[in-house]
């Protein structure tokens, strides 16, 4: 099976996406997809919607910029990954939790499709490739609260979303628990 970043990388190369912020509603349309905001329940972050050749991605418009942002790019790993699975179907996400995942379940690694979403839309909005060129030749210090959120600001996410994407792309000795790091 395919790893959800080398989808998103592909996603990226499609649409010759090489700089930040990446337009995620742009790549929904290109995909297919009509991308509505309505106000949702605090607690769901989006949906996503097929029916025949129809595409909805529903976005809580409540919710802050940034996770918005990231509603679509999760949908839009559903929509590239799972697109046979939630055919017909309307597929709702739950808010995140500490860890950019949907539900206890997710935390866990149970509800591997969400889990995947979740990759997928990390590496849709925070490239590895840019990254690294973003941060070439400079200290990456997870600690550096303001170095991560410039970083967060410029590509348009939130600083735990940023914060996590450095320790996985840079610190790949560590694992991340919901309290602390371990080496």
């Amino acid at each position: 099976m395919t790893e959800p970043k080398s989808y998103a990388v592909s996603i990226l190369q499609k649409f010759k996406i090489n700089f930040v912020p990446v337009p995620v509603e742009d790549i929904a349309k290109g995909l297919g997809a009509k991308v509505v905001f309505s106000a949702l329940e605090d607690s769901h972050c989006g949906m996503i919607h097929m029916q025949g050749n129809i595409i909805v991605i529903g976005v809580n418009s409540i919710h802050p910029k940034n996770r918005q942002r990231f509603t679509i790019a999760h949908e839009i790993g559903h929509l590239v990954m799972h697109k046979d699975e939630i055919s017909e179907s309307i597929h709702i996400d739950q808010a995140f939790g500490e860890r950019l995942n949907r539900d206890g379940r997710s935390s866990l690694g149970e509800d591997l499709k969400e889990v995947q979403a979740n990759r997928f839309a990390a590496e849709l909005l925070m490239p590895t490739s840019i990254l690294k060129r973003e941060t070439k030749n400079q200290r990456i210090d997870i600690e550096d609260s303001e170095f991560i959120e410039k970083l967060a600001q410029k590509f348009q996410v939130s600083f735990q979303s940023m914060s996590i994407k450095l320790l996985d792309t840079f610190y790949k000795n560590y694992s991340l628990s919901t309290s602390k790091l371990h080496p």
